[in-house]
Order: structure tokens, then C-alpha cells, then sequence
């Protein structure tokens, strides 16, 4: 009674009577296929949304045409939910080529309750069209004939159509012949016409068979063709000229020879036919012979490589043309009406008299870099094979340091250095060696090419007095034939300051090009010219006329009588000094010789341009302002230097003292040298303080390793360097290199380095070669806004047992290590160890900062002169003399502080111990942003140094020669 009671409470609380059950509804319906035909299975499916009443059963009525089918039941597939029925194929109807039909589906649940849907009995909304499909393909086609010769061809074309009557589109069309394995296939168009063809290549009856299919449909045809002919010879006669190579003047025809040269006539004759040729006969008719010369082959069999192979040498005695004709008469099995007709060979040559003229002009192209070591001596044996008077030929340098010259780089396919051409496609020689080694082997390559027989080209410059320069080209009229080919002038820097690796500087480095023309059929007696401005100083013009094979045809050159005697590094010092100060500044100039010979006093001419008024610049107790002062270089107080390449280097260092009054602010001069004609700049910006103003000296950027390590089977290039400025960027060149025997170099690859920890970067060193080169030489640099910041010192590292390649197993078949794995595992808890112990830190320090910043005082601006801008500076490569000293002055006072850089914002790596300095950005008075120098390089920012007695400054001396151009 309990339990009754107790059932009752819990069946009124949980099903008030104001809640009923909600009853199924229709939800989804599908049919597959979409897209039925009267071929297939018809699958319907209908899905109901059930909630609290399951449906007992569902049936479906289909109507199609003008009647509906009786209600069938549907299958549950075991949710209660989903329905389907599967409706056999053909149960609709076929007497049109498609049928609608709809569906209405009838539910019954709660065992009485019943819905339909669609409620509107007459709704077709549930619909789906069958349609017919075609059963039968058919063809109609036939063979363009029925007899055919072996190897001819046989073409079959029709068109296919279905039972519907519709062109069949896109069907494969197949024809084979039974017993010969060969076969053709094509597809019918869009009007189900098709053309295919078949070559029998054997006599004897055969069957053709053509099969056409689509998708499951096919059809098929079939014909007997005889193929049978009879043995038919097929005759072919080819002829070449044998001849020496002088025996052609260059830049004629294909046909064109000299007089009297020895040219002989090879033609052979040839049977690829079916059939046997008898009685062969050649007619050989030469125009400058009395008779037709009759040659009796006798019988060719049919073969592909047989043949009859005749010589005939030609009179070459006389001038004028050599018509040559050679025609062929043979018997055959095969009836004379189908004997096949060949082609007679036939030819005209043209015979040109021997001319006379002077030796042929031979070019010397080199391709060079400025960090290519094997590249000194090839270069260093140019030059002293230019010195000798026996040997005449003109020679330009293209440095792969410049954009001209790479361009020229990627026209003739150059990859390494030192490649050298001679007359351009003519000859090639690759690798460096001794500069004895490259004198004799590059002289033997000289004379060889000056002895190529070339046309009679004169080529001169000549001035015109109104700032042009012509160059002229002449084809002599003793010559008998036109010449084409490329009339080209390029602009050559004679005595280039861009120095090579041992800091010598280059000659005639190339610029680009000056001037050019097409030169299309010139005839013998004219001219063609051209005009280029007259040069500026240091600078020349090399002519050439290259043929359209690329080689050269004659040269010339204009080089202007001069000599530069000194040389000078240009560049740039950043110099930090409290005021008042007395610095000494350093310059070094060079005189590079062949020879160890004496030689006179060389003065030059130095002044000062843009120094403070009240400031002085002193040499020798002379005073340099901007008027030329002379100085004179003296072989007595030169030092002598005998390089690895022979030439012999003397360098004079010159002190100049500077004096500064108190005062502070950021200033530039120039110091000018001129030598010979040509002007050197060395930039000075000072970065001048009250000896009293306190405060600390920016940190400044430094590099402490560069090395190379391999890992996962790739190398990397790996940088570790501190106090990398905001915005800056580490960088890295590579440079592949043979040393030994053969030495070259290959082109220089430049990467971007990228941080993967504090103060460590590294790169993947993709693009370099690895497999053709046995060293890597490589250095990096820290670059802001394209100024370098600090350069590390060149390293060289041999490829070999840099890479390591990892294994799957090592040699004892133990499974590969777990490194990465154990890496990983105990790494990230100490790298979250160390980010909370930074970031603790850094919360601290700004702490601190913040109680340091009440107690400071505001620091003192800066000031810069007006017109004090810095020059952008070539760049220059290789070795450098130290152009700062560290010395103190008579004064007792210590040297500034100097950051120096060759060439545009290039600052120079310190020597060892010491801190390059960083020229950090400052606002100059008066304006909101930091003033920009020109050569790219910021006003650096004054900060407070420690106070000290006034007049006295900081040095720290740098060592140029640790610089390194990126």
C-alpha cells in the first residue's frame, strides 16, 4: 500500500496533467543517386525528429506519369528514427525519355495516431526526375583505302553515335592491326567525329580492328587490308666539306674560303629503302671544272648504315663562285613509274682572296673579388704582362663587388673567381696559381689569340677637341666580304682605389658600359663610329668588336698619360673626447712599385675642410687649413713591404694635431690628400663633452666569436655577440674557396642572422657550395640603418668533417640517441627558470632607475656645426694601415676616443681588449630627431662621462686592419 501511494506522489510530480508528449515530425528525406536513371536502384530515405513517442511504422507512395503506385512499407535501419526503401530498376516506366515522380510519406505512432507528409495530398514538393540513358553505341567509319605499300598509312574516320541519337563526344577511339603489336588512339570531337591513322609496316593481309568505347559502352568495327608492294630502293645523297680552320676568314659565310686553301668535297651516298639499287652512278658537275666527273658506286643494299662515302678535292686556285652539284641514276626490281624521287645535292662556295693586315688586338677579361685570395696573383700577372712591350693587349677587371659586374657575372656564366677570358668566348682559364705559373700560361693563351685569323679591323680613338672622344672602326677594302657583329666602348677606372686582398688597389676596373652599336653586314672601305665624353680623371675607355659567336674581332683602348703615385684608404673616424683636448690624428699613405727601385721625393697636397674657427689642425708645425698645404712622401721615412704577390708596398704614416677649445656638441671635417690628380677624403665626426660633465659612455656593440657547427645534417654559421643596439642587424658573409693547385673561389653568399638565444645568432648556411670548395671563409658584422657597427676578423675553416650527417643507428645497432628528447625534457624547466630570474631582475634595475632618475639633473644638449655633413665614402677592401694614433700629445693629455670606418659608416673592428664604440642617435638642439650625417651615419647621442680635470680626454686607438667590408 505504501509503495502504491508513494508511486502515485512520484507520478504526479513528474507528469502534471497540463504537460503532454511531444509527437514525431517530419525532419529530412534523401534519394540516391541524385541524379537516377532508369537503369538504376532507387534508394529512398526519410529521417523523422522523434521525442517522446517512437513511431511504429512508416510506408511510401510514389506517383509518377498520371497514377501513384499502392503505399509500401519502409525498413527501419535501427534508430526509430530513419527509414528506407529500395525501389528496383525499370519500376517507373520507360516510355519517355524521363519521368517525374514525387513521394508522400504516411507515420503511424501511438498505434492509432497517423501523419502524412506532405500534408497536401496533391503536393509534389518531394520529387525527383528519372531520366533515360543510352544502352548502345554505334558506329559508322571506314579506311580510306583497302591496299596499301609498307609503311605507308592508313586512316580510318567516322563518327559515333548512342541509341538516343546523340553524337558521342569524347569517346575513345582505338584501331590496332592483328599480329603486328601497333596501335593509335584518339577521341571523338564534340560532334562525335574522329580521324585515326596507322602505319603497317609489313606486307601481307591484315585485319584492322577499331573499338570505340564510353564509359560502360562500347562498339567495334573491323577490316582486311592487304599490304603489298614491291621492293622499292629509296635513295638520299648528303655531302661536307672537309677543310683546315684558317681556311675560312672570320666573319664570312659558311661557304666562304680563302684562295688556294685546301677544301675537299666527302659526300656519300645512301639506300634506306625496301629495296635493292643497281648500277649506281654519280655526275658529279663542278662549275669551275671542264667536265661532269662520273662516279661508278656499283649496288646498294638497303640498310640505315650502309653507304658509299666519295672524296672530291675542289680547285681553290682562282677568285669567284664554285657552283657544286652531284645527281644520281640506278636501276631497280620495282617497275620505273614508281621509282621515289630523292633530292640532288647541291652547294655554292665563294672563293675570297688571302688579305693582309696587322696583328689581331687580344682582350683579357678577369673576374675578380676583393676577398678572392687566389684572385691577387692572376691579377698581379695581368698587370705585369701589360708592363712588358712585347706583348700588346688590352685588359679589363670586373670586381664581382660591384652590381656592373655582376650583371656581366650572370651574361657569361661566371660562378667562381679568378675566371679569366681571352677574346671574350674565345678562350677560358679558370683557378689561380703562382703569378710565374699565371705569367706563362696567360702570355701562351695572349699569343695564341692574337694569331686567329680576324678581318682587317682598324679601331681608333681619337679626341675632337669639344669634350667627345670618338672611336672609330674601319674594315679594310682589301677585304672581299661584310662583317656583323657588336660595336661596343665600356668605361674602365685605370687606377681604381678599390683594393684586392692583399690591399692592392685594382687597375683598369670596369664601370659599365659606354657606348654601342649594332654593326649589321659592313661592307669592305666604310666606317662606323662613335662618341663617348671625355673622361674624367683616373678614368679610360676600352673598344671591342665582338663577332656574333661572341668572339672578339679587334680592340683598342683609350688610356690617358697618367700615373697615380700614392695611394690613400678613405673613410670615417667617430672620435668621443672631453674639452678641452689635443688629439693626434694619423693618416697613411701608399706607393705600390713591381720592381724595388728608387725613387724621388712624391709630394701631395693636404687641407682641411669644414673645422670649427676656433679649433686648429697642425702638421709638422705647420698649420693645415682649407688652402693645399705640400707634403712630401720620402722612400727614406717610408716603411717597405714586400707582398705575398711580388709588389712591393711603401707606407708613410702622417701626424696631425688637433686642438680643441672647451665647449661640447657634435662636429665633422674632412681632410683632403691629393695626389697625382686624385682626391682621397678621410671624415672625422667628434663627439665633444665639458671635461665635467659626468655620466657614462653608451655601451657599445661587440662580437666575441664567430665559428661554424653542424647539426641535423645542415651547417650554420653561429654569432656571438653583446650589446647589439635596437634595430640593428647581425650579419654574415660566406665565401667558398679551392686552395692549392687550381685555387678559386666561389661568389660570396650574404645571410641575416637570426637570435636563438641571448646574445647568440646563427644562420643555415642554404646556398653555399659545400661540394665543389675545401674552405669557407667567413666573417660577420653588426649593421644598423647600413651603417656597420663592428666588423669581426676574417676565419677560414676547411669544409672537410664539418658535417656530420645523423644515422638512424650507430655502428653497435643501437637505436639513435635521444638528445632532442632529453633536451627538451630538462631544458624548458631551466629556461623557466631563468625567464622568472630575468624578469625578477629587470624589475628591480627599473626600480632602481626610477629612484636614480629624481636624484639626476637634466644633461647638457649638443650642439652641431652647420655644413658639417659627412660625405658618403667608397668603399675599400682589403688591408688598412691604421689612420688613427693613440699616442698622447706633448701636452700629456690622453687621446680621444675613436671609432674609425673605412669606407661609407663602415666602423673598424678594435684591436684585441678594446670596445668599439657605437654612434648612437641624439637629437640636436633645436629639432625633434637625431641629425643625420650624410654617408648614413647619426649624430651620436652625448650622455654624461665621469668627471675629470679639464683638457684631459679618453683614447682607445682602433686597428683598421680588422676591418672587414660586408
Amino acid at each position: 500500500m505504501a509503495v502504491l501511494v508513494l508511486s502515485g506522489f512520484l507520478s504526479l510530480m513528474t507528469f502534471p496533467d497540463d504537460v503532454s508528449a511531444a509527437e514525431p515530425e517530419f525532419a529530412s528525406w534523401s534519394v540516391n543517386p541524385s541524379d537516377p536513371s532508369f537503369d538504376d536502384e532507387l534508394n529512398i530515405t526519410v529521417t523523422f525528429n522523434v521525442y517522446d513517442v517512437p513511431i511504429d511504422g512508416v510506408e511510401v507512395q510514389v506517383c509518377h506519369g498520371f497514377q501513384c503506385e499502392a503505399p509500401v512499407p519502409m525498413n527501419d535501419i535501427g534508430d526509430g528514427s530513419t527509414f528506407f526503401r529500395v525501389f528496383p530498376p525499370g519500376g517507373f516506366g520507360e516510355t519517355t525519355d524521363e519521368v517525374f515522380c514525387y513521394f508522400h510519406f504516411t507515420y503511424t505512432f501511438n498505434s492509432t495516431e497517423t501523419r502524412h507528409y506532405p500534408e497536401e495530398p496533391s503536393s509534389t514538393e518531394l520529387n525527383v526526375t528519372i531520366v533515360r540513358t543510352a544502352s548502345v553505341l554505334e558506329i559508322e567509319a571506314s579506311p580510306d583505302r583497302t591496299t596499301v605499300f609498307p609503311n605507308e598509312t592508313i586512316t580510318v574516320s567516322g563518327k559515333v553515335t548512342n541509341d538516343l541519337g546523340e553524337n558521342v563526344s569524347g569517346a575513345l577511339v582505338n584501331l590496332t592491326a592483328d599480329g603486328l603489336g601497333i596501335f593509335n588512339e584518339t577521341y571523338t570531337d564534340p560532334y562525335g567525329e574522329f580521324e585515326v591513322a596507322l602505319i603497317l609496316p609489313e606486307e601481307g593481309n591484315r585485319t584492322l580492328n577499331l573499338t570505340v568505347t564510353d564509359n560502360d559502352l562500347a562498339a567495334y568495327r573491323e577490316w582486311s587490308v592487304r599490304v603489298n608492294s614491291w621492293p622499292i630502293p629509296v635513295m638520299s645523297i648528303t655531302g661536307t666539306l672537309d677543310f683546315n680552320e684558317d681556311a675560312r676568314p672570320v666573319g664570312g659565310g659558311e661557304y666562304e674560303f680563302y684562295e688556294g686553301s685546301e677544301v675537299t668535297l666527302v659526300y656519300d651516298v645512301m639506300n634506306t629503302g625496301t629495296g635493292n639499287a643497281y648500277n649506281i652512278t654519280a655526275f658529279l658537275d663542278i662549275s669551275n671544272e671542264e667536265a661532269v666527273h662520273t662516279v661508278n658506286i656499283g649496288n646498294l643494299t638497303p640498310s640505315p648504315t650502309q653507304r658509299y662515302q666519295g672524296e672530291f678535292p675542289l680547285n681553290t686556285s682562282l677568285p669567284g663562285i664554285i657552283d657544286v652539284n652531284i645527281t644520281l641514276e640506278w636501276d631497280q626490281d620495282a617497275p620505273e613509274d614508281q621509282k621515289i624521287p630523292y633530292t640532288p645535292f647541291s652547294i655554292e662556295l665563294t672563293m675570297v682572296p688571302v688579305p693582309t693586315w696587322e696583328n689581331h688586338r687580344v682582350l683579357v677579361e678577369m673576374f675578380t673579388q676583393t676577398t678572392c685570395v687566389p684572385c691577387v696573383d692572376v691579377e698581379e700577372a695581368v698587370e705585369r704582362l701589360n708592363e712588358e712591350e712585347n706583348l700588346d693587349f688590352e685588359f679589363i677587371m670586373y670586381v664581382y663587388d660591384d652590381q656592373a659586374s655582376q650583371l656581366r657575372a650572370n651574361e657569361l656564366g661566371v660562378t667562381s673567381t679568378p675566371d679569366l677570358f681571352i677574346d671574350h668566348t674565345y678562350d677560358r682559364m679558370t683557378g689561380g696559381g703562382s703569378v710565374d705559373e699565371m705569367m706563362e700560361e696567360i702570355r701562351s693563351r695572349i699569343e695564341n689569340a692574337s694569331l686567329r685569323d680576324t678581318p682587317p679591323v682598324e679601331m681608333r680613338f681619337s679626341e675632337s677637341g669639344d669634350g667627345e672622344i670618338g672611336v672609330s672602326l674601319y674594315l679594310s677594302d682589301v677585304y672581299s666580304s661584310r662583317v656583323s657583329g657588336i660595336f661596343q666602348v665600356y668605361s674602365i677606372e685605370t687606377n681604381s682605389n678599390v683594393r684586392n686582398y692583399q690591399g692592392i688597389p685594382i687597375a683598369h676596373r670596369y664601370h659599365g658600359a659606354a657606348a654601342g652599336e649594332d654593326i649589321s653586314e659592313m661592307n669592305p672601305g666604310s666606317y662606323r663610329n662613335l662618341t663617348v665624353p671625355s673622361p674624367d680623371h683616373g678614368m679610360g675607355y676600352v673598344a671591342v668588336l665582338l663577332a656574333s659567336d661572341g668572339k672578339v674581332l679587334q680592340s683598342a683602348s683609350y688610356i690617358p698619360p697618367f700615373t697615380q703615385e700614392l695611394y690613400m684608404k678613405e673613410g670615417s673616424s667617430i672620435i668621443r673626447s672631453e674639452s678641452p683636448a689635443s688629439l693626434s690624428l694619423n693618416l697613411s699613405l701608399e706607393k705600390f712599385q713591381f720592381e724595388d727601385s728608387d725613387f724621388p721625393d712624391v709630394g701631395f697636397e693636404v687641407w682641411a675642410e669644414g673645422i670649427p674657427g676656433n679649433w686648429s689642425l697642425s702638421i709638422g708645425g705647420g698649420e693645415v687649413t682649407d688652402a693645399p698645404s705640400v707634403i712630401f712622401f720620402s722612400k727614406d721615412a717610408a716603411e717597405r713591404e714586400e707582398l705575398p704577390s711580388g709588389r712591393i708596398r711603401y707606407s708613410e704614416v702622417f701626424g696631425f694635431q688637433l686642438r680643441i677649445p672647451e665647449g661640447d656638441g657634435t662636429y665633422s671635417f674632412k681632410l683632403h690628400v691629393n695626389s697625382s690628380g686624385t682626391t682621397f677624403t678621410w671624415t672625422y665626426v667628434l663627439i665633444i663633452t665639458p671635461a665635467d660633465s659626468g655620466g657614462t659612455e653608451p655601451a657599445n656593440p661587440i662580437i666575441d666569436d664567430v665559428y661554424l657547427e653542424s647539426a641535423g645534417g645542415k651547417l650554420y654559421i653561429y654569432v656571438e655577440a653583446r650589446n647589439v643596439p635596437e634595430n640593428a642587424t647581425v650579419k654574415a658573409r660566406v665565401l667558398p674557396c679551392n686552395e692549392g693547385e687550381n685555387a678559386l673561389c666561389g661568389l660570396p653568399v650574404d645571410f641575416v642572422l637570426i637570435p636563438i638565444q641571448d646574445e647568440r645568432y646563427r644562420v643555415s648556411l642554404t646556398g653555399v657550395d659545400l661540394e665543389s670548395y675545401t674552405h669557407l671563409t667567413y666573417h660577420a658584422w653588426i649593421e644598423r640603418d647600413g651603417v656597420i657597427l663592428v666588423s669581426s676578423t676574417e676565419k677560414k675553416e676547411a669544409i672537410d668533417g664539418l658535417i656530420e650527417i645523423p644515422s638512424a643507428e650507430d655502428g653497435s645497432g643501437n637505436e639513435k640517441d635521444n638528445t632532442s628528447l632529453y633536451v627538451f625534457l630538462f631544458g624548458v624547466p631551466v629556461v623557466l627558470i631563468i625567464l622568472a630570474a630575468l624578469l625578477f631582475i629587470l624589475l628591480k634595475r627599473s626600480g632602481e632607475k626610477g629612484e636614480a632618475e629624481e636624484e639626476t639633473q637634466e644633461p647638457a644638449g649638443t650642439e652641431t656645426l652647420p655644413g658639417d655633413e659627412m660625405p658618403e665614402a667608397s668603399p675599400v677592401e682589403g688591408e688598412a694601415e691604421p689612420t688613427m694614433s693613440g699616442e698622447e700629445d706633448p701636452s700629456g693629455n690622453p687621446p680621444a676616443e675613436v671609432v674609425e670606418t673605412e669606407g661609407a659608416g663602415d666602423v673598424i673592428e678594435p684591436e684585441k681588449g678594446e670596445e668599439p664604440v657605437e654612434p648612437a642617435e641624439e637629437g640636436v638642439p633645436g629639432t625633434d630627431g637625431p641629425e643625420t650625417l650624410s654617408g648614413g651615419i647619426a649624430a651620436p647621442e652625448m650622455e654624461d662621462s665621469p668627471a675629470a680635470d679639464p683638457g684631459t680626454s679618453s683614447v682607445d686607438e682602433v686597428d683598421p686592419t680588422a676591418a672587414h667590408t660586408g
